[in-house]
């Protein structure tokens, strides 16, 4: 199976499972707000580059997050960001 990338490149021969943004395109990212009852700890939702928002190093908010995190902001302003943007746990 092939799959042509927006970049116009063609990977043909991978065995993995992509994973799509609700945009259609091919998602590159996953979001990284912090959720209790997953596994993982986060979010984990598949989103493209352009739907992504980074808050921090490595960390990107999925579009429903990025309005709880900007409620968190106006909740909190005035709040200085703990290291490694702990607060995007906080709701």
């Amino acid at each position: 199976m092939c799959l042509k990338l927006e970049s116009g490149m063609i990977v043909c021969g991978l065995r993995v499972k992509w994973k799509f943004c609700a945009c259609g395109r091919a998602a590159d990212l996953l979001c990284d707000w912090k959720v209790r009852d997953k596994k993982s700890g986060t979010c984990d939702l598949s989103i493209c580059s352009k739907h992504a928002q980074q808050v921090g190093p490595d960390k990107h908010l999925c579009p429903l997050h990025q309005k709880a995190w900007e409620d968190w902001k106006r909740r909190h302003s005035g709040a200085v960001p703990l290291p490694d943007y702990q607060q995007l746990s906080l709701l």
